[in-house]
């Protein structure tokens, strides 16, 4: 990371103060991690636990700031997804890469789990390798050739596989979210309405038909331990209002067989709610919500296939994250910045053409200023001398018309523009649809927004715990 930042430093142009504050998401990063620090007390040892966040998700905004860079960046990220899948794979079919892969599984009575730091239980490998489903569809069948085709469909194969066997009711519940949201992005409103259609039907016919789905009800010992941990999340949350602290909440239940043990909140949003209260939340809500906005409000011209694919993929990342955000913890994961930090390049590279179109119309209007004052000025000085007999002539050889004026082509422009009677017109038709993303600043019609989901998701959160929602 440290390599990272200093090559920042050094790429041509450096960093200025002005780089750190250019999308939404980076007002709210920055608030977000300010809060944590103000509400937890420890200022210092707060603010040294902060920075490597700050560090993942400034650097992956400012350093993949082409197309290029962005779409090698998902590239790795799909292709780390890809390996996963391949190392556990091997492992069921008796080639052991990882060792205790085995053992690991075995203890959990059969349900799949990878011996790494990460995917070491069912449910993360689960809720992991299930967003690689619709991820290969978009990198490698999505306007792709056969051979890449016929790459991702093995992928997606065995992803389906390793997800099946990990009997993650919750990475299933994931899957069907990330991979909707995938099927209905940019589709005509007829095909979208028939894809909920279809999900909400048979989707959820076949849900049921997955193993340990039929557990899926309060009586289920797994589930009614995770309903009491978030009551006793929400009442750390209303009781606090700032919440107890970063990392500091802990939830104990009482067994029978185990005593008195420590449990996880295995939700994100629970989490974020008990640790960091009603703001925190509101804001950990906010760069999600950023993220949507830019994905689903930018608009990628035909012709850029790749950043179109690259928007697709954070979509469905996205759209994968928010939906486990309920069943596991990964609000401070790393890979939630990254994602935030990835969402921000791209929002940077659809505002700047923007940019750079405002720029120029700038300078087209400053020239033509210009010409009006000559055209001014030097009327001005013909009519003292027109006194002669000459007059007429003078004033023809003189006058320009401005319907013959012209403004030459600009470096940064593909069109010539021509004044006339004050106004600008383009030789070439400017396209009907806008292609880009006008979207720079929060306003109040996001906040509005932001305090709306972070109303259905306490809404959620408060039922969910009374009144739990079984198939």
């Amino acid at each position: 990371m440290i390599l990272a930042i200093y090559g920042l430093y050094q790429r041509p142009g450096g960093i200025n103060k002005k780089q750190f504050v250019e999308s939404p998401a980076d007002y709210l990063v920055i608030s977000y991690l300010v809060w944590t620090i103000l509400t937890t007390g420890s200022w210092f040892d707060l603010s040294k636990a902060m920075m490597p966040f700050a560090s993942f998700y400034f650097v992956t905004a400012l350093a993949l700031n082409s197309v290029q860079r962005l779409n090698k960046f998902l590239t790795c990220w799909v292709t780390g997804l890809a390996l996963t899948m391949l190392l556990t794979i091997c492992s069921i079919y008796g080639f052991e890469i990882v060792a205790g892969t085995t053992d690991l599984t075995n203890q959990f009575l059969g349900r799949l789990a990878l011996n790494t730091w990460i995917y070491n239980n069912p449910n993360s490998l689960g809720h992991g390798i299930v967003a690689l489903i619709p991820a290969a569809y978009i990198w490698f069948v999505w306007k792709r050739n056969v051979t890449s085709k016929l790459l991702g469909i093995a992928i997606i194969a065995g992803s389906a596989q390793v997800t099946f066997l990990t009997q993650s009711k919750g990475a299933y519940l994931c899957g069907a979210a990330a991979v909707t949201a995938s099927l209905m992005f940019r589709r005509r409103k007829i095909v979208q309405i028939f894809t909920l259609v279809c999900v909400m039907t048979a989707g959820i016919g076949a849900l049921k038909l997955l193993p340990r789905m039929e557990e899926l009800d309060t009586k289920e010992a797994g589930i009614a331990g995770r309903l009491l941990i978030w009551q006793m999340a929400y009442n750390a949350m209303v009781n606090t209002r700032t919440g107890e602290g970063w990392k500091k909440f802990e939830a104990w239940i009482d067994t029978d067989d185990y005593g008195l043990i420590h449990k996880a909140t295995h939700g994100s949003y629970v989490n974020v709610g008990a640790d960091l209260g009603y703001i925190g939340l509101m804001l950990f809500v906010g760069i999600l919500y950023a993220n949507g906005r830019t994905l689903l409000q930018a608009k990628v011209e035909p012709e850029l296939v790749d950043l179109e694919r690259c928007q697709r993929l954070l979509l469905s990342l996205t759209v994968s994250f928010s939906a486990s955000a309920w069943m596991i913890d990964r609000a401070y994961h790393t890979d939630f910045f990254i994602l935030a930090g990835a969402v921000a390049a791209f929002h940077r590279l659809l505002v700047e053409p923007i940019k750079n179109q405002e720029n120029t119309e700038l300078k087209i209007l400053h020239q033509n200023s210009h010409i009006e004052l000559d055209q001014k000025a030097r009327l001005r000085n013909l009519i003292p001398d027109m006194t002669d007999s000459a007059q007429p002539i003078a004033l023809a050889q003189n006058l320009v018309s401005p319907h013959d004026v012209k403004i030459s082509q600009f470096s940064d422009s593909s069109q010539n523009e021509i004044f006339m009677n004050g106004r600008l017109k383009r030789e070439e038709c400017e396209p009907a649809m806008f292609y880009g993303l006008k979207w720079r600043h929060l306003q109040w019609i996001d906040a509005a927004c932001i305090v709306a989901l972070l109303i259905c998701v306490i809404s959620a959160w408060n039922y969910l715990m009374t009144s739990f929602i079984s198939f």
